[in-house]
């Protein structure tokens, strides 16, 4: 080979090597999303239930919802600090810093904030909780904001929108490394600080919980809502020693009956939408025959954002959260008679991005759960 031919071939490697890196710096700094703003056009469904409701008085668990999976991690940034609580490889200062742009990417699953949400018609909030420095905090992965941001949202929320339905479902509460257990005394201190957050007519969250000593299977809306006086919230938490809080079963197991007491959620654990949509129609089925009709059932029908193993790579082509769930809540309500059959055995509907416009989702998906509540008997 002449000496021109291999100053060639080194240039070229050179270049090629050069092209890696900034494709490598490009993936793994920069925190941007492509799904778009969150359009105040679409925040127009304040009232879902109160309507179809007004005299109909079915049990909460056959309310159909959307809910927002990590509903509050609207503050993930590139500047989040790490929740050291939950372990795992981020926690690694290198990988941190150099994939800081990447991790938050695939752990900021919401665009809106509660009210943004809420107004927007979701109804089921998926709440993860973690206790840094004595103050809480919302995280997943990486810490979003202080609970109290987004508590105040929901409290005001529920003093001014009478005959709607929270459910308030604290599936994780983190208060030290790799600790998500059920210590009473950390839930009664954490429980103390949400009834601290008062709305302007003086109420917190608990005040809404109108259900002290009723199982969630005998639970209606009326009671909820407290004879559709007023709105109300359903409370849940993995700790039983709370009268106004409903024990959050733990994780399902695909095709296992689990003895479930309040809630069944299976989370498929992929970042391919064929084999989600393949997961939500097995479990949809599965939940028809085998688990009873008197717990919520969810219907977790978001992408995960792997940030190691083999599916690192189809993530970082998939680019976000955000914009995994846009595309995957347009397709998933395209096809509006799979969604329907599908919200017949699970009841919540929750997703990422539950604010996003793409394909027209929000409205698409109020208008379907609205028939299938209207549909329900009275």
């Amino acid at each position: 080979m002449s000496g021109h031919n291999i100053k060639r071939h080194f240039l070229t490697a050179i270049i090629v090597i050069l092209l890696v890196i900034a494709f490598a710096i490009l993936t793994f700094s920069f925190s941007f999303d492509f799904s778009g703003r969150v359009k105040e056009d679409n925040c127009k469904y304040e009232y879902v239930m109160r309507d179809v409701f007004a005299d109909k008085n079915p049990k909460v668990v056959d309310i159909a919802m959307l809910g927002a999976h990590d509903a509050f991690s609207s503050g993930i940034n590139y500047t989040s600090a790490v929740n050291k609580n939950e372990g795992g490889i981020i926690t690694n200062k290198f990988v941190s810093f150099i994939a800081k742009g990447f991790i938050s990417r695939m752990t900021k699953a919401q665009k809106a904030n509660a009210m943004q949400m809420l107004m927007s018609g979701v109804r089921y909030l998926d709440v993860r909780v973690t206790k840094v420095g004595g103050v809480y905090y919302t995280a997943h992965g990486l810490i979003s904001n202080t609970l109290e941001f987004y508590l105040k949202d929901v409290v005001d929320f529920l003093g001014t929108h009478p005959g709607e339905l929270v459910v308030f479902d604290i599936q994780h509460f983190m208060y030290m490394k790799n600790q998500n257990g059920n210590d009473t005394d950390e839930y009664r201190q954490l429980f103390k600080f949400i009834k601290s957050i008062r709305n302007d007519r003086g109420k917190n969250l608990f005040d809404y919980a109108f259900y002290d000593g009723i199982s969630l299977s005998n639970l209606t809306y009326s009671t909820a809502t407290n004879s559709r006086t007023s709105a109300g919230v359903i409370i849940l938490a993995k700790t039983n020693a709370f009268p106004q809080v409903y024990f959050r079963d733990g994780d399902a197991t695909k095709n296992v009956p689990d003895n479930t007491q309040n809630i069944r959620s299976y989370w498929h654990q992929t970042n391919s939408f064929e084999e989600l949509r393949k997961g939500i129609n097995e479990e949809a089925a599965f939940v028809k025959d085998n688990v009873a009709d008197n717990v919520f059932t969810v219907n977790q029908a978001q992408l995960t954002g792997f940030v190691e193993d083999a599916k690192l790579v189809r993530s970082v082509f998939l680019w976000s959260l955000l914009d995994m769930a846009a595309n995957t809540n347009e397709k998933l309500v395209k096809d509006k008679d799979s969604f329907m059959s599908n919200i017949k055995e699970m009841k919540i509907f929750m997703v990422d991005n539950a604010t996003s416009a793409k394909g027209d989702f929000v409205n698409l998906v109020n208008q379907y759960i609205r028939e299938a509540n209207e549909q329900l008997s009275k």
